[in-house]
């Protein structure tokens, strides 16, 4: 990994939001401006007859548009206001902890990268097609989710990791392949990482996830005095 790689693909991120927001911003004013004889009877007064829902719905289109591209632009301007990069300063500052984190990797090279993700000794990070950065020490859980083959589209399979402080887990798509190497990869590292059976471990995850999390805590500890 590069020096400055979280840094361009959190650019990236926000780019891909504020776009978003241009498109939703476009479509309510295309409306709106379709519809100009209706918002000058309103604007005169001269209006008489039923709400036009397109117009309303172009309407919430421009706001929520507006909303997404100021708040996009914004952390654009500032790139630690990106979702993935604030959620970094439990761990400090997040121009240090990128720093650490990049540090690292630049240090095991190639050895790290276990494709489509980077995995370190404290750290394992993907880049894209969005950022996810988990520090070794908060997953508790990882599995390999499977979506079974429906007619023509094809099955898709993707590793879930079940991370310490959050509710939900996150699902990183990729190979079949890819999977199998990426907990592999984890396995060797921290053992009993690594779960059998997706379903049943979120099943227990939305139980009691401070239960999974205290076992998993009690199995580094563990690993550590051994």
């Amino acid at each position: 990994m590069k020096r400055g790689a979280i840094l361009e693909a959190a650019h990236r991120g926000t780019q891909a939001g504020l776009g978003g927001g241009a498109i939703l911003v476009v479509l309510g004013l295309g409306v709106l401006g379709f519809n100009w004889q209706y918002l000058y009877g309103i604007a005169t007064g001269g209006f008489r007859g039923d709400l036009n829902l397109f117009v309303l719905g172009a309407t919430v289109l421009l706001a929520v548009g507006f909303v997404i591209t100021v708040m996009t632009w914004r952390r654009r301007m500032n790139v630690e206001r990106y979702g993935p990069i604030a959620a970094l300063k439990r761990y400090g500052n997040p121009s240090f902890v990128i720093e650490a984190i990049e540090k690292e990797f630049a240090t095991l090279g190639s050895a790290a990268r276990v494709a489509p993700l980077w995995i370190g000794v404290s750290w394992v990070v993907g880049l894209e097609p969005t950022i996810h950065v988990f520090r070794f020490s908060d997953i508790v859980g990882a599995a390999s989710v499977t979506t079974p083959s429906n007619g023509s589209k094809p099955a898709t399979h993707a590793v879930r990791f079940w991370v310490a402080g959050e509710m939900a887990p996150t699902t990183i798509a990729m190979s079949e392949d890819e999977a199998r190497a990426v907990l592999a990869a984890l396995a060797k590292k921290s053992a009993g990482v690594v779960k059998d059976d997706a379903a049943a471990f979120d099943k227990r995850w939305k139980q009691d996830q401070s239960g999974c999390e205290q076992e998993a805590k009690a199995r580094r500890t563990l690993k550590r005095s051994a």
